[in-house]
């Protein structure tokens, strides 16, 4: 996802200020504020938001952004925007095709790491995220069944993920590596 999209479908809720920003991102993908900022910066300079200077009095002043005519013309045309399919950009997926150059367990090891790190993020689609969506939304019906589905297709992947993570920890560990096996030259 486009932060700059992302950031201008969530103004188009209403006014918020970077830090508001950031805490609507899903914190499994939560950019950090410093590329909100320079995001929001940047798409004030294109005309896509404008701020307004808030004063407060036991607070730092803030900024509160506003998405532009020129910005919901630009969130609209790139929700019209057919989706596409993205080039895989996983680097794990790199580790496991030359894995075959590192002992077995090396391997094994990165995978339960990996897939642990995946559990913590399904566990945190399935309750915290799903429970935001649900308590603390202020959209309509249909932004909720988006949301649902954006919510639904996480945990799917997450699943699979964990599914094809035990399956692959299985095989390498049954795996007999037979007398004219490569391995990486020394």
């Amino acid at each position: 996802m486009a932060l700059k999209h992302g950031l201008l479908g969530f103004l188009s809720y209403g006014p918020k200020s970077g830090y508001q920003l950031h805490k609507m991102f899903f914190k499994t993908v939560r950019p950090t504020l410093s590329i909100i900022y320079r995001q929001l910066n940047g798409m004030a300079e294109d005309g896509l938001v404008e701020y307004k200077r808030v004063n407060q009095k036991k607070y730092p002043d803030k900024n509160v952004f506003r998405i532009t005519k020129s910005g919901r013309s630009a969130l609209e045309s790139w929700l019209k925007t057919p989706m596409k399919v993205e080039a895989v950009r996983e680097p794990h997926l790199m580790q496991m095709w030359y894995a075959s150059r590192v002992d077995k367990k090396h391997v094994i090891s990165n995978i339960k790491a990996y897939a642990a790190q995946i559990k913590k993020e399904l566990h945190y689609y399935e309750t915290g995220a799903a429970v935001a969506i649900e308590k603390n939304s202020k959209g309509s019906e249909l932004d909720l069944l988006y949301w649902r589905l954006v919510g639904d297709l996480a945990i799917k992947q997450d699943r699979l993920f964990i599914e094809w993570a035990e399956e692959a920890i299985k095989q390498i560990s049954g795996f007999k590596e037979s007398h004219g096996s490569t391995k990486a030259e020394k």
